[in-house]
């Protein structure tokens, strides 16, 4: 961990929310989290049964915006043979990318040290300074911003107004899993239009909106990666999410609103830089859009 900590800035890094705008600062010596919790002198149910408890208050813990390390660790040793190792992180620092990244090379760097291998020194990847400035550019160009006020005009004039927005539900998930059979006609379905899976997901929210708001367009919130194309940029650790606002048109056949949803994002994609909270501002201090979209798939 410690190994990881010094190749990963972020990971060492803490937010301030009491300056004139709110900073990002890392540290240069932030020692990992790490509690242990030996289990090994219980009978085997007994420890998994004390594991998963303590998992539960682990796994709801809070962490402190203003201090670093934005994440804690715990293993559990719960026999000569079985290991639990689990973490919390704090989603300001990591995205769910980053967080694969961080537990493969967790893992990896385990199994080197165990098997005794001398593990080469690796210099620190860092590309979170240069999301920053990438996105800074697109705050200041003003050809940018141009393209993004005229979008936000036409959204505003064609946003969800049915929807119960005063009306707050509490948090939770919903899982609408696919029967095999669905899954492979869908999987069918974008292979012969060429038109990937995500988008016709995308067409059904945009259709079921448009129903809603009884019009023929949808508009939404598109979550975006903005993780910067370099050498061993895919390796990095970082939060490189971003959330624009889209417009989709709803109506037509269910191929012609999925591919309208691939055009649509294909369009904005270039302006994807332009932060939210930039976006909010520029809107007049009010959030383009009410819900999101967001398709992950790490295969």
């Amino acid at each position: 961990l410690k190994r990881i900590f010094t190749r990963h800035a972020v990971l060492r890094s803490f937010f301030r929310m009491d300056t004139s705008v709110p900073l990002q600062i890392v540290e240069h010596n932030v020692s990992p989290k790490l509690d242990l919790i030996d289990f090994r002198n219980l009978l085997n149910d007994e420890a998994i049964q004390k594991t998963k408890d303590d998992l539960k208050h682990f796994t709801s813990q809070t962490l402190q915006f203003e201090e670093a390390p934005l994440l804690k660790f715990k293993l559990y040793l719960i026999s000569a043979q079985l290991s639990v190792f689990s973490f919390i992180v704090h989603h300001a620092i990591l995205d769910g990318w980053s967080v694969a990244n961080f537990s493969a090379e967790i893992f990896n760097t385990y199994q080197e040290l165990e098997k005794n291998k001398i593990l080469d020194k690796t210099s620190e990847i860092n590309t979170q300074p240069i999301l920053t400035k990438n996105e800074n550019a697109f705050i200041n160009d003003k050809s940018a911003r141009d393209r993004w006020l005229k979008r936000l005009e036409i959204l505003n004039k064609s946003n969800i107004s049915h929807w119960p927005i005063n009306d707050y539900l509490p948090a939770g998930k919903l899982r609408v899993p696919l029967n095999s059979s669905h899954a492979l006609s869908l999987k069918k379905l974008a292979k012969e239009s060429q038109i990937p899976i995500k988008y016709w997901i995308m067409g059904c929210l945009s259709y079921l909106l448009g129903l809603i708001n009884s019009t023929n367009t949808a508009s939404f919130g598109l979550v975006v990666n903005n993780r910067p194309t370099l050498e061993n940029s895919e390796k990095s650790l970082g939060l490189f999410l971003n959330t624009i606002p889209i417009k989709i048109r709803s109506q037509g056949s269910w191929t012609e609103i999925a591919k309208n949803c691939l055009e649509t994002e294909a369009e904005i994609y270039e302006d994807r830089l332009m932060p939210l909270a930039e976006l909010v501002k520029m809107n007049g201090g009010v959030k383009p859009f009410i819900l999101n979209f967001n398709y992950v798939n790490f295969r």
